[in-house]
Parts: structure tokens; sequence; C-alpha cells
């Protein structure tokens, strides 16, 4: 199994990591990857207690979110209830996918 944001397979490329704040012995993140095999960029949503290490239950890309603009990440990260990220990190990933070229 891969596991993508610990034991990343190689073809994927780490761009930004959402993560929330105020989370006290528990995590709820958001990541951004970029596949370098093919350019396109995914995202994935991860949360519990502090127990298991985010993401180690994702595969890729079959538990990711391909995201083809702007907006869709938007929506992606409006989309999960709970937590509400800072506005400064969610300008500095958008930022991260215009330098990406989306």
């Amino acid at each position: 199994m891969n596991k993508p944001y610990w034991n990343a397979p190689e073809q994927l490329e780490h761009l930004y990591t959402l993560t929330d704040p105020n989370a006290c012995y528990n995590f709820s993140d958001v990541i951004l990857v970029k596949d370098t095999t093919d350019g396109k960029i995914y995202a994935a949503h991860d949360s519990g207690c502090s127990c298991p290490s985010p993401f180690e239950s994702h595969t890729f890309p079959t538990d990711f979110t391909e995201i083809r603009t702007v907006q869709e990440f938007i929506d992606y990260v409006k989309g999960i209830e709970y937590p509400k990220y800072p506005d400064a990190d969610i300008d500095s990933a958008i930022k991260t996918l215009y330098d990406q070229g989306l």
C-alpha cells in the first residue's frame, strides 16, 4: 500500500499541506501532490486521532481527487465540514497551484 504522506510513491512530489491549527491530539490535513509522470495534481484529506499517521490508509491514486483548476481545489477544501482552514493557508496553497500552471 502506498503511503503518500509519510512514505510517498517515487512519482509524487509534495506541493502543500493544509493543517488544522487548532488540532489537539488529532489531525485534519489536506495535501496537494503532483504526479511527476504526467503532471497531474491531486488532493487528499485525512483526519483522526493522533495515533495513526495521516494518510497511512490512503492509496494513490484511488483515495485522491484530481485537481484540474484552482476553483476545484477551493470547492474541495470548502467541502470538508471541519475544520475551517485559515484563509492565509488556503491562499498559500492556491499560490502553489498557480505556480504549477493551474
